[in-house]
């Protein structure tokens, strides 16, 4: 029997709902050179949950399909993390006070507006990709967005004294980067060298994005937290399945 390694098995419980077997290996920090590779795992399912369905369900009913199934594998942990930032920084002046509203458990109207927003232009991308047959970025995206994580754990330090990630942010190191990118180019070569140049592309538009977030964040508490983590990834994903149409 195939044995996981323990920092990718916290990986994957860190990062998604999979009832993964196997012993963790106990550190939030030791996990951080495999999220790209959960990444490739939830990536991995939107492909062949789209390549069964495509033929069955036209493109505006399985976008919001596979935007379900994100939800899903994920618990909804980053759009939680957008909806806190958006209540936290849109009702809060000071940094101890958004940090009071970012750990109320309660979503207000900026959390909601700003959930509702983001799901509506992440499926108008979706939607493209799907009708323009480029299913094979539902496998690219995801782990994209989670390197970008890593990159932007390292840039940015933690803005709180405590909290659940950060171990991920504190421990954050370059090598740790530079191991997410391995996956993903292994699987570019292999399967997609065609598409390097427009996977660099969305690269680029993600660790922007999540490095926008993230100064955004300097400015309103100092630094980042784990919500803040979880907002950048939302919004980068939701921003390379649009710019799809940019490229193509």
């Amino acid at each position: 029997m195939i044995q996981l390694p323990p920092s990718f098995i916290t990986a994957l419980r860190t990062l998604t709902a999979l009832p993964v077997p196997g012993r963790e290996s106990g550190s939030f920090t030791g996990s951080l050179p495999y999220f790209s590779s959960v990444g490739l795992v939830i990536g991995a399912g939107q492909y062949l949950a789209a390549f069964l369905l495509l033929p069955v369900f036209p493109p505006v009913i399985l976008a919001p399909l596979l935007i379900v199934y994100h939800l899903l594998i994920t618990r909804a942990f980053h759009l939680d993390g957008l909806a806190d930032m958006a209540d936290g920084f849109g009702g809060g002046w000071t940094k101890e006070r958004i940090g009071e509203i970012m750990k109320d458990s309660r979503v207000g109207a900026f959390g909601a507006i700003s959930v509702a927003a983001l799901l509506l232009v992440r499926n108008g991308g979706t939607t493209f990709v799907l009708q323009e047959n480029l299913m094979l970025y539902l496998l690219y995206i995801p782990m994209l967005s989670r390197t970008s994580l890593v990159f932007t754990s390292r840039v940015f330090p933690y803005a709180f004294e405590e909290g659940l990630a950060a171990q991920i942010i504190n421990g954050a190191k370059w090598h740790h980067f530079l191991f997410n990118l391995l996956p993903i180019s292994v699987l570019t070569l292999i399967i997609s060298p065609s598409a390097y140049v427009n996977i660099l592309v969305l690269f680029a538009v993600s660790t922007v994005s999540q490095v926008a977030v993230g100064r955004k964040s300097m400015k309103k508490i100092s630094g980042i937290s784990g919500d803040i983590l979880g907002a950048s990834l939302e919004i980068s994903e939701a921003l390379m399945y649009t710019f799809m149409a940019v490229l193509v």
